[in-house]
């Protein structure tokens, strides 16, 4: 498949590309338009790490298959992840030892990891506070095709991600 007509996608994924600070950058829109495959082509050989949320799992089962994507892109240390802070403690251990220059770290279908009483928000937001923010060679990517869920949890945070999203949200139509 060809990537045809985003043109304006692809200069703002270049453009935090090259940001001289670290990138926190949402992408939504309907089911099926061609985020992740935007997100992918553009991007597949500087992702450090890559995770897609799984539809209606458990909170155990979404963290089992998080730290089995760890353990497939390169960290064979991962114990069992208990909850959404210690993943994201592990993540901040295996992006911390790459050596590329900036660090893409996609979050896919992020709206399925966030079910009820999961303190994914908190985490996350902790790993952007504690991480993302105090450097410059990181640009993480939350990707949702729930739009409300993205609005509700991100642009309207009144937490720990209020305005954390430093470049203009990708909303992507077909």
């Amino acid at each position: 498949m060809k990537l045809v007509g985003r043109e304006k996608e692809i200069k703002t994924l270049k453009e935090a590309m090259e940001s001289q600070n670290s990138v926190f950058l949402a992408v939504y829109g309907r089911r099926r338009v061609g985020k992740t495959f935007l997100l992918r082509q553009t991007l597949s050989d500087r992702i450090v790490f890559s995770y897609s949320g799984k539809a209606n799992v458990t909170r155990q089962s979404q963290l089992k298959s998080f730290r089995l994507s760890l353990i497939e892109q390169g960290m064979s240390d991962c114990p069992v992840l208990k909850d959404w802070f210690t993943a994201f403690s592990y993540l901040k251990q295996f992006v911390s030892k790459s050596s590329e220059s900036k660090k893409v770290i996609l979050l896919d279908d992020v709206a399925w990891m966030d079910n009820q009483k999961s303190d994914f928000i908190p985490a996350l937001e902790g790993f952007w506070n504690e991480l993302c923010s105090n450097r410059n060679d990181i640009f993480l990517i939350i990707c949702a095709s729930a739009t409300s869920w993205i609005i509700d949890n991100v642009f309207h945070n009144r937490g720990g991600l209020h305005n954390r999203v430093t470049m203009y949200a990708l909303r992507i139509y077909l």
